[in-house]
């Protein structure tokens, strides 16, 4: 099956799921079929999730885990540890974690055998999809805006913290941090 979205051609490995709704349209539809019966093959429990702004609805971009998958693997992202778990998707057996310098609230992207994720401490981060090391990371805010931190939502984080969830289209990653108009609110495309 070979899927094609703003540009970009990617051949799906049998159920990847690759960013948050499926893809850079936010289709949320995969073309791949489901087999005539499903079977619990395995179940992973996380500890419940600590949203941003739990009493508004309008903001509930975090009231649940939005993992992604590719070539077997799911990558679920975490606002409760600050981390991206990586799991086989056969056995649920946890493959590596990277913890990053903040809650990170939004779906990952997976591509080309890398993962991007944006964090509340106001960065983009790309890591080796097979081991979970660091490739880079960074941030749309000015050298000296990148040092200030403050309590966010009971933690340490960026006063622009990065809540644009990551979207990939034609090899480029866009996201953006900030939350409040008045300070700046900074939207970054990455290749």
């Amino acid at each position: 099956v070979v899927v094609s979205w703003l540009g970009v051609t990617v051949v799906p490995c049998n159920a990847d799921w690759p960013m948050w709704r499926y893809d850079g349209n936010r289709s949320a539809a995969s073309p791949a079929g489901l087999p005539a019966e499903l079977h619990l093959q395995w179940k992973r429990e996380m500890p419940p999730p600590r949203p941003a702004f739990p009493e508004d609805l309008r903001l509930c971009f975090d009231l649940s885990y939005e993992p992604v998958v590719m070539d077997g693997t799911m990558f679920v992202p975490s606002m409760v540890t600050d981390s991206v778990t990586a799991l086989d998707t056969s056995t649920g057996v946890v493959r590596w974690q990277f913890f990053a310098d903040g809650p990170i609230r939004f779906a990952p992207v997976a591509w080309r055998g890398k993962v991007y994720f944006v964090s509340d401490d106001g960065h983009l981060y790309c890591l080796d999809a097979a081991n979970g090391g660091l490739l880079w990371r960074v941030t749309p805010l000015p050298p000296d805006r990148g040092r200030y931190r403050l309590l966010g939502n009971e933690r340490l984080i960026s006063r622009w913290p990065a809540r644009g969830g990551p979207v990939l289209a034609d090899g480029v990653v866009y996201f953006a941090a900030g939350i409040w108009p008045f300070e700046g609110v900074y939207v970054c495309a990455v290749d």
